[in-house]
């Protein structure tokens, strides 16, 4: 699949990204992990009322952000109306998973239209796209003007309160123990979720991660009783945590079927490696360094 050089930041913040189903035929997951995943995400936890939220959890390189693509494909598929919210807490990472989004653009049956939102949400961004990407920070905010009940309208919260299907992926979901952002979060739940019936909660959460619970031991309280609250009417991987995790694969098992690689420490051990000329060269290029 061809690659195309990304744009500089400046030139698709705020701005609607189109990306066409391709030509090319859309290659099907390649891995048993990733079909499971996505088999159990397209399946009952999105059908039930209201959908499951949950975590999937799979170690780094084994296509996390393909599945959430990949998931966000179907269901767009599915009901063009759902929209998606993908955040993450740096924006390197949105650069990476919006050149993902080029590449799988045969996977959308549809033309869809993406927005990295670096300024305040309104009504047109629901309107002219169906993914929405933002920063922690962005999210924060978001959350923020949400729960302002002192504000009349506000797109986010008429979203959740007039039942429009909508689902936030948090790409690196053990992030989520940043203090301001589970302030606003519970917020979320308290003002807004938890005073909707059930048959009306249409807001689902689906966290991907290596390592998905935070360090921070005070924040698990958030994502056990709320965001990833555990489901007893869906699929789900019991875990000591206490939370719903909806699919789990480990690196024993990807190591076991080749799909990973062990990690091989000797340079950590050695402490020193050569780097190429030509790679050395290739690097710096034009940068005024000394030899």
């Amino acid at each position: 699949m061809r690659r195309f050089s990304p744009p500089k930041e400046s030139e698709w913040v705020n701005r609607l990204i189109r990306i066409e189903p391709g030509s090319a035929k859309a290659v099907p997951p390649k891995y048993p992990h990733q079909n499971t995943a996505l088999a159990i995400l397209d399946g009952k936890s999105m059908s039930v009322n209201p959908p499951v939220s949950g975590i999937v959890f799979l170690p780094t390189g084994s296509g996390k952000t393909r599945i959430g693509i990949e998931h966000m494909a179907r269901v767009l598929e599915a009901d063009p109306s759902h929209r998606f919210i993908w955040a993450t807490y740096s924006r390197s990472l949105i650069q990476q998973t919006l050149q993902r989004l080029h590449d799988y653009g045969p996977l959308f049956k549809n033309t869809t239209h993406a927005v990295w939102l670096d300024g305040d949400l309104d009504d047109s961004h629901f309107d002219e796209a169906q993914v929405l990407f933002m920063t922690r920070d962005r999210l924060k905010a978001e959350l923020d003007f949400a729960t302002n009940l002192r504000l009349k309208r506000n797109p986010l919260r008429d979203r959740i309160q007039e039942a429009h299907p909508t689902t936030l992926i948090y790409d690196e979901c053990h992030q989520l123990g940043a203090e301001g952002l589970q302030r606003f979060w519970l917020q979320l739940h308290e003002k807004i979720l938890d005073e909707l019936p059930a048959r009306h909660r249409r807001w689902r959460v689906i966290g991907l991660s290596a390592t998905p619970m935070p360090t921070r031991v005070e924040a698990h309280a958030l994502l056990q009783e709320h965001v990833f609250k555990p489901r007893h009417d869906a699929p789900g991987i019991p875990n000591d945590w206490n939370v719903h995790i909806l699919h789990r694969t480990t690196v024993e098992e990807l190591l076991a079927q080749g799909i990973l690689c062990r990690v091989n420490t000797a340079i950590d051990r050695s402490g020193c490696f050569d780097i190429p000329e030509d790679m050395l060269k290739d690097v710096v290029r034009e940068r005024k360094l000394r030899q």
